[in-house]
């Protein structure tokens, strides 16, 4: 019986450890990257990095309330796992917030070209929150006002 208990348990600890790893290889495959592009926005990078601070704040406290005997190896997995979704929500946000209507369509046209490309849902001129790549979508279009073809 106790083998058997112990057993459930394993598998539990298992299956929790693997969720949790999949969850901290994610947001290190699709956050975490993104930050080494936004070194070029230095409209941007301000805010960035003030948002890392803010969300540095959550992984901390967990650990410090939950993982405490835990070791310091603890804490900076938690950091890597959570950090880079929050900052990366955090400035999609702050961007979404601080840019004007003009820069919200041309981010948007720029959305609705790659979504018809892909074959995706397009996003909606009319909602209320930014989507998933809005941050480059207005740097693409920003560059995109910016270039000059070359002389034939």
């Amino acid at each position: 019986m106790t083998s058997q208990l112990a057993y459930c348990i394993g598998l539990l600890l298992a299956g929790g450890l693997l969720a949790i790893s999949t969850i901290a290889a994610h947001s290190l495959l699709s956050d975490l990257w993104k930050f080494f592009f936004l070194q070029e926005l230095r409209s941007r990078l301000k805010a960035l990095s003030t948002i890392v601070g803010v969300a540095t704040i959550p992984p901390m406290f967990l650990y410090l309330t939950a993982f405490r005997s835990s070791g310091l190896d603890v804490a900076i997995f938690l950091c890597l796992a959570i950090v880079p979704a929050l900052a990366w929500y955090g400035l999609g946000w702050w961007a979404w917030l601080h840019d004007d209507p003009a820069t919200r369509r041309a981010a948007w046209d720029i959305a609705v070209e790659r979504a018809e490309r892909y074959r995706e849902p397009p996003p909606r001129i009319d909602q209320k929150m930014p989507w998933k790549d809005y941050v480059f979508d207005v740097e693409t279009a920003q560059r995109r006002l910016k270039y000059e073809p070359p002389p034939i």
